[in-house]
């Protein structure tokens, strides 16, 4: 079963890290903008493009999926 990722825990992690746009994670990720749209859609992402999106966020990859199990915000 492929994962899929959540905008919603996305943008608390860009939110936690200042990031306010998609340019401006995909400028500090190096992921490009098509791809970060595709995740915001809730599209198996590509696992070396979450990976690089997680460290630009500095979470884990598996904080940005939707597993179903709500996120818990620190």
């Amino acid at each position: 079963m492929s994962e899929i990722t959540s905008e919603k825990q996305i943008r608390i992690a860009m939110a936690e890290q200042g990031i306010t746009t998609i340019s401006q994670l995909s400028k500090i990720s190096g992921v490009s903008r098509p791809k970060l749209y595709k995740m915001f859609r809730g599209e198996s992402p590509y696992q070396p493009s979450l990976i690089r999106v997680a460290r630009a966020l500095e979470t884990a990859p598996s904080q940005l999926i939707d597993d179903g199990v709500p996120f818990e915000h620190n």
